[in-house]
């Protein structure tokens, strides 16, 4: 019997890869090393401010060398050009023009040096924020003494006449603007309680500062004055006493007279939010929160010696 042909029937399905395996590409981690060696560049250079900024949420207090070297410090030095010094030949004819006041008339004599200050224009001239200076110098320009000029508000025809004790063979007159950023940096230390305290002496005052944080706390003023034979002495003891009894029943502000037998002791301190509150104006009291590199320089300018 003959066997039956079968039919052979081709499917007609399209043809699909097929997954045999899996191979993993490993990622390069160059960009992550990059972006951590360039972090560490920046924590290492900005180490400092670091330091100050989490010092300063903590409410702890940063040592002089850490915030003396912050970046934002050289920055801001780095950016500043160098002021120039005009040296002016001292002469009783010598005539500086400074900030539209003309400074003239100026005396040297028995270690006393005057001049005034005038604005002839018609507008008043407001250096009240500014910080003037007389610096005197000696022919080799060797800095002899510098003394601050509190201008303040001039008038249109008036003048401010200023006088100083200088010490010196004077050849040069200079008239400078400074800033802050100029002056000397301190190297008070702080005692127990964190306080730095500047005492400075001049004749019959002294005159204490307590800083918090290199800020401006509290004042404390002493005169000693046992120059009973001096023509304006009786002056002097009206002035304080007056100046005492107007300081009583203000709160932060203590202040006695007591007369001696040799003269007088007056004792007025201050803390630094009543100079605020009740608006004192005094050049040897600074405003509140004053930085202690400002009092130390300037009270040596106005011939105070500090310590």
């Amino acid at each position: 019997m003959a066997k039956k042909k079968q039919k052979l029937e081709l499917e007609n399905i399209e043809l699909k890869p097929q997954v045999l395996g899996r191979s993993y590409v490993k990622k390069s981690n160059l960009g992550r090393i990059i972006f951590i060696f360039i972090c560490f560049i920046l924590v290492v250079y900005y180490i400092n401010d670091i330091s100050v900024f989490i010092n300063n949420l903590l409410g702890k207090q940063t040592a002089e060398t850490i915030v003396n070297n912050t970046n934002k410090d050289k920055d801001k030095h780095e950016e500043e050009a160098p002021k120039e010094i005009i040296y002016n030949i001292y002469s009783p004819d010598l005539i500086i023009s400074e900030a539209g006041l003309v400074i003239s008339d100026f005396n040297y004599s028995n270690n006393v040096i005057t001049f005034n200050a005038r604005n002839d224009n018609v507008n008043v001239i407001d250096l009240s924020n500014k910080k003037y200076f007389l610096e005197v110098y000696t022919e080799d320009k060797t800095l002899i003494d510098r003394r601050k000029l509190d201008f303040g508000r001039v008038n249109s025809g008036a003048k401010v006449s200023f006088s100083f004790d200088i010490i010196g063979n004077i050849y040069y007159i200079v008239i400078i603007e400074k800033s802050v950023e100029d002056y000397p940096r301190t190297n008070y230390v702080a005692d127990g309680n964190g306080y730095k305290n500047i005492t400075c002496n001049k004749g019959m005052e002294e005159i204490t500062y307590k800083f918090s944080n290199d800020e401006l706390n509290l004042i404390t003023h002493t005169i000693r004055d046992d120059n009973m034979n001096e023509q304006d002495y009786a002056d002097r003891v009206i002035k304080y006493q007056n100046l005492v009894n107007s300081y009583s029943n203000k709160e932060g502000i203590t202040a006695s007279f007591n007369s001696t037998n040799t003269g007088y002791v007056a004792v007025i301190s201050i803390t630094a939010e009543a100079l605020q509150k009740y608006n004192i104006k005094d050049v040897y009291y600074f405003s509140q929160g004053e930085n202690i590199n400002v009092v130390n320089f300037e009270m040596q300018t106005y011939g105070f010696t500090c310590q």
